[in-house]
């Protein structure tokens, strides 16, 4: 298969592996959801003679026989470690969350201390500096980390969608 050179690079900055399938035999295809994540789809199918069993990708998708996609994974020929995929078909790329939705967690994740204005007012030259309860320290630094964790999976979710996107003007 035959891919930008730009998505090539990026492909391998992010250890990931392009593959090209037609799906036969799928089966067992289940759905299942959160209130902490999106929709996961489960499904087995086969590929030339070998059986994928429990393949799960982030998104409500409906695989069916003859579906052909151009799915990313992690490691070359395990199907656990898919990150999304192309749909030949309809042009859809499933599998990736949405770099906007995770910076606004991030950013909800901050926003109670920012909306405090006696924790950030001093930075722009009002009020004085405060020492805050070691309580509220706390949390400050883990919604800060978590915060920056959001941000990263947004940046790599961004960096995923780019070579996806690339490899749909491919096909």
């Amino acid at each position: 298969m035959q891919v930008f050179p730009a998505a090539v690079s990026r492909m391998r900055d992010l250890n990931l592996h392009p593959t090209t399938v037609t799906f036969a035999d799928v089966s067992h295809v289940t759905y299942s959801s959160s209130l902490y994540g999106p929709t996961r789809t489960q499904f087995n199918f086969t590929v030339g003679s070998k059986r994928e069993y429990s393949v799960s990708i982030a998104d409500e998708v409906r695989p069916h026989n003859g579906m052909t996609v151009t799915a990313l994974l992690r490691e070359p020929g395990n199907w656990q470690t898919l990150v999304g995929w192309i749909d030949h078909k309809s042009g859809k790329v499933s599998g990736v969350s949405s770099p906007a939705s995770q910076c606004w967690v991030a950013v909800s994740c901050v926003l109670p201390f920012i909306l405090v204005p006696q924790v950030f007012m001093p930075l722009f030259g009002a009020g004085e500096w405060k020492t805050l309860p070691p309580v509220l320290n706390v949390f400050l630094v883990i919604f800060v980390l978590l915060a920056t964790w959001r941000l990263r999976s947004a940046w790599k979710s961004h960096r995923t969608l780019k070579v996806l996107r690339r490899l749909r003007q491919r096909h």
